[in-house]
């Protein structure tokens, strides 16, 4: 004869001299909340594994471009350049001039564009910088016939 668990369910391969069908259903239920533990865990290991990745790519993606950071000029003064409103501002930090923005670019990959500013005349000029391992040779133009560059060093 077939058993009944507590329930009501019909146990047809579980006679009614065997084990009672509670030890059946507990036994039953332990499978299934261990197999939805397995299934939780490896969801879990797999959530670590993309939340690590994602991690890494932000990390590569937000990296800073080779143009950031202080730079020796040419007049021997320091200059920073750091991320400003999706640009690059100048600004010399030591030297006569010293607090004084002198430059807007923009670029990636060690190519930029802007303005530049000789803080001396206090004229302003198009400019450009281009990175070259720990170099940057930055020039200025009028109209763009008439140049000047200078080469800085990265400190």
């Amino acid at each position: 004869m077939a058993a009944r668990s507590p329930d009501g369910f019909f146990l047809p391969f579980l006679p009614d001299s065997e084990k009672p069908p509670h030890i059946f259903t507990f036994t039953f239920a332990s499978a299934i909340f261990a197999a939805i533990r397995g299934i939780m865990e490896e969801k879990m290991i797999r959530n670590f594994v993309l939340a690590a990745a994602i991690t890494v790519i932000a990390g590569i993606a937000h990296a800073e471009e080779p143009i950031v950071g202080n730079w020796k000029t040419a007049a021997g003064d320091t200059a920073v350049i750091a991320s400003c409103g999706g640009s690059y501002c100048v600004t010399l930090k030591t030297g006569k001039y010293a607090g004084r923005k002198i430059g807007t670019l923009a670029g990636t990959d060690g190519s930029y564009a802007g303005e530049i500013t000789d803080p001396a005349a206090e004229k302003t000029y198009s400019g450009s910088g281009k990175i070259s391992g720990n170099s940057l040779r930055m020039q200025g133009c009028v109209m763009k016939v008439l140049c000047k560059s200078q080469t800085w060093t990265r400190l």
